[in-house]
């Protein structure tokens, strides 16, 4: 019991030591829990939330882990070239067979292998447009390299939904009414 205590004791400090620190985030501005925070802000907003995993090859005095986190706004997960942000329900066909639908590739068998991440915001303008793909897994080790964060409603939802998505329409005609 003893021995339990003392290694739960440690683990909790080794924790704290990377959690507490804004050293956790990839632009060193929070700390764990406050990216918790924002990442459940934007799920709810956007219904959904993409998180980052690297590893900083810099060496800290006063942080001995290296793992980093960057939160990454669903909008900016989108099929290259799509610079309004909207899906228009065409999937973009690549030569390995692969599917990109709305940012998310997936193969033939529906699962996803990638997620496509723009440099800005769909609808900014004087741009450099640039996409990354991100592999969900590493290749080596199978750890993922990004999380997504979502409520699917149905079978083979890709994509998140916003809580407010069902009424949307209803306070769009009420404004409109009220305006009237």
């Amino acid at each position: 019991k003893e021995d339990a205590q003392i290694l739960q004791d440690k683990i909790k400090k080794e924790w704290a030591l990377w959690a507490d620190s804004s050293l956790c985030d990839v632009c060193d501005l929070n700390n764990f829990y406050e990216l918790q925070q924002i990442a459940i802000l934007d799920w709810l907003k956007n219904g959904e939330e993409f998180i980052l995993i690297s590893y900083d090859d810099e060496e800290l005095p006063n942080m001995p882990y290296q793992l980093r986190l960057r939160l990454i706004e669903a909008d900016r997960v989108c099929t290259e070239n799509s610079f309004n942000g909207n899906y228009s329900g065409i999937d973009t066909k690549l030569k390995n067979g692969n599917r990109i639908m709305n940012g998310v590739e997936i193969n033939e068998n529906g699962k996803v292998i990638a997620y496509h991440i723009c440099s800005a915001f769909p609808g900014e303008y004087n741009t450099d447009w640039k996409w990354k793909r991100i592999e969900k897994r590493g290749r080596r080790t199978g750890n993922p390299n990004i999380i997504h964060i979502m409520n699917a409603e149905r079978a083979e939802q890709y994509r998140g939904v916003p809580m407010l998505a069902p009424v949307i329409q209803t306070i769009k005609q009420m404004t409109r009414y009220t305006d009237a």
